[in-house]
């Protein structure tokens, strides 16, 4: 792999969007389905705007997506090698 400095900022860019641990959690949760805030908020602890922020960060970097339905709004995992990504450094942090 070759980097130059403008897919360096991208990866960068992304691994700063996933960089939390609340957003860590938020991604284990959407990783075993599409959930709305509020249940995202219920799963990882916190409250309904702290999830709409974290999901917002995550979303502006496309790792999450998002989708209306009525007046909620249901967000999915957007990239399956970001969870990739998070398997092997938690992996590698259990060691």
């Amino acid at each position: 792999m070759k980097f130059d400095i403008d897919s360096a900022e991208s990866v960068a860019q992304t691994l700063k969007a996933i960089a939390h641990p609340i957003r860590l959690l938020i991604l284990d949760t959407l990783e075993e389905s599409e959930k709305c805030v509020g249940q995202v908020a219920d799963d990882v602890g916190v409250l309904q705007s702290v999830a709409s922020g974290h999901l917002g960060i995550m979303k502006d970097r496309g790792v999450v997506t998002a989708r209306r339905c009525g007046t909620k709004v249901y967000y999915a995992i957007a990239n399956v090698n970001v969870i990739r990504v998070m398997h092997c450094i938690f992996d590698n942090c259990q060691k």
